[in-house]
């Protein structure tokens, strides 16, 4: 079975003011129904493919070291043998 992991983007901010005024200056609407891309790929994909979509720490201040421990998580369940591409 072949697999995929899909890892979404987070954003990175120099500091923490610049990462709350990001947050202040961000558009935002709850009842705005949002479409993931994740979903429609994972929709059209066969059957014969298995789809990971961990969801990641702490996505709007993404660090590196946060996501490398959360994502060494997934390991064990990737196929034998199975490399990162």
């Amino acid at each position: 079975m072949q697999q995929i992991i899909h890892i979404h983007g987070g954003n990175l901010f120099p500091d923490g003011e610049t990462f709350l005024t990001y947050l202040q200056q961000r558009e935002y609407n709850p009842l705005e129904e949002k479409k993931k891309r994740r979903d429609r790929i994972k929709a059209q994909l066969p059957p014969t493919y298995q789809m990971f979509i961990p969801q990641m720490p702490n996505s709007l201040n993404a660090s590196y070291r946060a996501r490398k421990i959360w994502f060494e998580k997934l390991f064990p369940y990737l196929n034998e043998g199975g490399g990162l591409y």
